[in-house]
Protein backbone atom coordinates (compact mmCIF):
# COMPACT_ATOMS: atom_id res chain seq x y z
CA UNK A 1 0.00 0.00 0.00
CA UNK A 2 1.39 3.36 -1.01
CA UNK A 3 1.68 5.91 1.78
CA UNK A 4 0.91 9.41 0.60
CA UNK A 5 3.60 11.92 1.41
CA UNK A 6 2.96 14.75 3.82
CA UNK A 7 3.21 17.25 0.99
CA UNK A 8 4.05 20.88 1.23
CA UNK A 9 3.29 22.72 4.47
CA UNK A 10 0.38 25.12 4.38
CA UNK A 11 1.33 28.59 3.21
CA UNK A 12 0.36 31.31 5.67
CA UNK A 13 -1.82 34.11 4.36
CA UNK A 14 -0.49 37.66 4.23
CA UNK A 15 -2.86 38.67 7.05
CA UNK A 16 -1.52 35.93 9.33
CA UNK A 17 2.06 36.87 8.52
CA UNK A 18 1.38 40.57 9.10
CA UNK A 19 -0.02 39.75 12.53
CA UNK A 20 3.00 37.60 13.43
CA UNK A 21 5.41 40.26 12.18
CA UNK A 22 3.72 43.00 14.20
CA UNK A 23 3.78 40.91 17.38
CA UNK A 24 7.50 40.23 16.91
CA UNK A 25 8.22 43.88 16.10
CA UNK A 26 6.27 45.12 19.13
CA UNK A 27 8.21 42.81 21.44
CA UNK A 28 11.50 43.98 19.96
CA UNK A 29 10.62 47.68 20.00
CA UNK A 30 9.54 47.54 23.65
CA UNK A 31 12.33 45.20 24.73
CA UNK A 32 15.48 46.08 22.80
CA UNK A 33 14.29 49.52 21.70
CA UNK A 34 13.45 51.00 18.33
CA UNK A 35 17.04 51.83 17.35
CA UNK A 36 18.33 48.35 18.18
CA UNK A 37 15.54 46.58 16.31
CA UNK A 38 16.44 45.51 12.77
CA UNK A 39 14.34 44.24 9.90
CA UNK A 40 16.74 41.29 9.53
CA UNK A 41 16.18 40.36 13.17
CA UNK A 42 12.41 40.49 12.80
CA UNK A 43 12.52 38.35 9.65
CA UNK A 44 14.70 35.77 11.41
CA UNK A 45 12.45 35.72 14.49
CA UNK A 46 9.36 35.15 12.32
CA UNK A 47 11.06 32.54 10.16
CA UNK A 48 10.35 34.41 6.94
CA UNK A 49 12.52 35.75 4.18
CA UNK A 50 13.56 39.38 4.09
CA UNK A 51 11.84 39.59 0.73
CA UNK A 52 8.52 38.63 2.33
CA UNK A 53 9.00 41.05 5.21
CA UNK A 54 9.81 43.97 2.93
CA UNK A 55 6.85 43.12 0.71
CA UNK A 56 4.46 43.35 3.66
CA UNK A 57 6.26 46.18 5.48
CA UNK A 58 8.69 48.14 3.28
CA UNK A 59 10.52 49.75 6.23
CA UNK A 60 10.92 49.80 9.99
CA UNK A 61 8.93 53.04 10.13
CA UNK A 62 6.05 51.28 8.34
CA UNK A 63 6.15 48.62 11.05
CA UNK A 64 6.05 51.17 13.86
CA UNK A 65 3.29 53.07 12.08
CA UNK A 66 1.19 49.89 11.87
CA UNK A 67 1.68 49.32 15.60
CA UNK A 68 0.59 52.88 16.42
CA UNK A 69 -2.46 52.61 14.17
CA UNK A 70 -3.38 49.32 15.80
CA UNK A 71 -3.08 50.80 19.28
CA UNK A 72 -4.72 54.14 18.54
CA UNK A 73 -7.90 52.99 20.29
CA UNK A 74 -5.86 52.32 23.42
CA UNK A 75 -4.79 55.98 23.58
CA UNK A 76 -8.18 57.49 22.79
CA UNK A 77 -11.62 56.25 21.77
CA UNK A 78 -15.04 57.83 21.44
CA UNK A 79 -17.91 56.29 23.42
CA UNK A 80 -20.49 54.32 21.39
CA UNK A 81 -23.39 56.49 20.12
CA UNK A 82 -25.90 54.55 22.23
CA UNK A 83 -23.99 55.18 25.47
CA UNK A 84 -25.60 58.03 27.42
CA UNK A 85 -22.95 59.80 29.53
CA UNK A 86 -22.37 63.19 31.05
CA UNK A 87 -19.59 65.27 29.49
CA UNK A 88 -17.23 64.39 32.34
CA UNK A 89 -18.02 60.66 32.20
CA UNK A 90 -17.71 60.62 28.40
CA UNK A 91 -14.25 62.21 28.61
CA UNK A 92 -13.25 59.68 31.26
CA UNK A 93 -14.35 56.87 28.93
CA UNK A 94 -12.42 58.37 26.00
CA UNK A 95 -9.18 58.26 27.95
CA UNK A 96 -9.66 54.76 29.37
CA UNK A 97 -11.10 55.47 32.81
CA UNK A 98 -14.01 53.01 32.61
CA UNK A 99 -12.01 50.26 34.39
CA UNK A 100 -12.24 47.84 31.46
CA UNK A 101 -8.75 48.63 30.21
CA UNK A 102 -6.22 45.83 30.59
CA UNK A 103 -3.47 47.29 28.42
CA UNK A 104 -2.21 50.25 30.44
CA UNK A 105 1.35 48.95 30.67
CA UNK A 106 1.75 48.23 26.96
CA UNK A 107 0.13 51.51 25.92
CA UNK A 108 2.43 53.56 28.10
CA UNK A 109 5.44 51.45 27.13
CA UNK A 110 4.88 52.34 23.48
CA UNK A 111 4.61 56.05 24.24
CA UNK A 112 7.63 55.97 26.54
CA UNK A 113 9.62 54.34 23.74
CA UNK A 114 8.76 57.34 21.58
CA UNK A 115 9.72 59.82 24.30
CA UNK A 116 12.97 57.98 25.07
CA UNK A 117 14.17 57.58 21.47
CA UNK A 118 12.68 60.60 19.70
CA UNK A 119 15.96 62.51 19.93
CA UNK A 120 17.86 59.92 17.93
CA UNK A 121 14.86 58.85 15.84
CA UNK A 122 12.69 61.96 15.20
CA UNK A 123 10.53 59.96 12.80
CA UNK A 124 8.85 58.34 15.82
CA UNK A 125 7.21 61.59 16.92
CA UNK A 126 6.00 62.22 13.38
CA UNK A 127 4.47 58.74 13.23
CA UNK A 128 2.60 59.27 16.51
CA UNK A 129 1.51 62.77 15.45
CA UNK A 130 0.25 61.58 12.05
CA UNK A 131 -1.25 58.21 12.96
CA UNK A 132 -2.57 58.83 16.47
CA UNK A 133 -2.55 62.48 17.61
CA UNK A 134 -4.09 64.14 14.54
CA UNK A 135 -6.75 61.44 14.19
CA UNK A 136 -7.66 61.53 17.90
CA UNK A 137 -7.70 65.34 18.06
CA UNK A 138 -9.99 65.43 15.03
CA UNK A 139 -12.40 62.99 16.66
CA UNK A 140 -12.34 64.84 19.99
CA UNK A 141 -12.80 68.22 18.27
CA UNK A 142 -15.85 66.94 16.38
CA UNK A 143 -17.29 65.58 19.63
CA UNK A 144 -16.67 68.87 21.46
CA UNK A 145 -18.29 70.80 18.61
CA UNK A 146 -21.36 68.57 18.89
CA UNK A 147 -21.50 69.20 22.65
CA UNK A 148 -21.07 72.95 22.08
CA UNK A 149 -23.94 72.99 19.59
CA UNK A 150 -26.07 71.12 22.14
CA UNK A 151 -25.24 73.76 24.76
CA UNK A 152 -23.38 71.32 27.03
CA UNK A 153 -20.00 73.12 26.83
CA UNK A 154 -18.97 76.69 26.09
CA UNK A 155 -15.96 76.83 23.77
CA UNK A 156 -15.02 78.96 20.77
CA UNK A 157 -12.59 76.65 18.97
CA UNK A 158 -13.19 72.89 19.42
CA UNK A 159 -9.89 71.88 17.80
CA UNK A 160 -7.85 74.22 20.02
CA UNK A 161 -9.56 72.84 23.12
CA UNK A 162 -9.05 69.28 21.90
CA UNK A 163 -5.30 69.93 21.62
CA UNK A 164 -5.24 71.49 25.09
CA UNK A 165 -6.84 68.44 26.71
CA UNK A 166 -4.64 66.00 24.77
CA UNK A 167 -1.53 67.93 25.81
CA UNK A 168 -2.64 67.97 29.45
CA UNK A 169 -3.30 64.23 29.60
CA UNK A 170 -0.39 62.89 27.59
CA UNK A 171 2.23 65.48 28.52
CA UNK A 172 3.13 63.66 31.76
CA UNK A 173 4.51 60.68 29.85
CA UNK A 174 7.87 62.43 29.62
CA UNK A 175 8.27 61.61 33.31
CA UNK A 176 9.42 58.21 34.49
CA UNK A 177 8.42 56.31 37.59
CA UNK A 178 11.27 53.78 37.93
CA UNK A 179 10.61 52.86 41.55
CA UNK A 180 6.86 52.44 41.25
CA UNK A 181 5.06 49.16 40.78
CA UNK A 182 2.91 48.74 37.70
CA UNK A 183 -0.25 49.02 39.79
CA UNK A 184 0.88 52.28 41.38
CA UNK A 185 1.79 53.65 37.94
CA UNK A 186 -1.72 52.81 36.80
CA UNK A 187 -3.30 54.54 39.78
CA UNK A 188 -1.06 57.58 39.34
CA UNK A 189 -2.07 57.72 35.67
CA UNK A 190 -5.77 57.52 36.54
CA UNK A 191 -5.39 60.30 39.10
CA UNK A 192 -3.62 62.44 36.52
CA UNK A 193 -6.40 61.93 33.95
CA UNK A 194 -9.09 62.72 36.54
CA UNK A 195 -7.34 65.98 37.46
CA UNK A 196 -6.88 66.95 33.81
CA UNK A 197 -10.56 66.41 33.04
CA UNK A 198 -11.62 68.34 36.16
CA UNK A 199 -9.37 71.30 35.31
CA UNK A 200 -10.43 71.22 31.66
CA UNK A 201 -14.12 71.34 32.56
CA UNK A 202 -14.09 73.43 35.75
CA UNK A 203 -10.77 75.28 36.02
CA UNK A 204 -9.01 75.58 39.36
CA UNK A 205 -10.58 78.75 40.76
CA UNK A 206 -13.38 78.28 43.29
CA UNK A 207 -16.81 79.39 42.09
CA UNK A 208 -17.34 83.10 42.81
CA UNK A 209 -19.43 83.91 45.83
CA UNK A 210 -22.79 85.49 45.17
CA UNK A 211 -22.39 89.07 44.07
CA UNK A 212 -18.58 88.82 43.75
CA UNK A 213 -17.02 89.75 40.38
CA UNK A 214 -15.62 86.98 38.21
CA UNK A 215 -11.85 86.76 37.70
CA UNK A 216 -10.74 89.07 34.91
CA UNK A 217 -13.86 91.20 35.21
Amino acid sequence: MMVRGRGRPKVKTDDVQRDEILKAARRSFLGAGYSATTMDGIATHCGISKRTLYRLYPSKTDLFSAIIKGQKGQFFRLPPPNMVLSVADALAFMFGMDDTRTDWEETEAVLRTVVREAGACPELKEIVRRDASLVSVGELASWLAMKRDAGEVTIDDPEAYAWILMDMIFGDLTRTLPDDTLSSQREARKSHIRRCIAIFLNGILPPPSKGAPHAGA
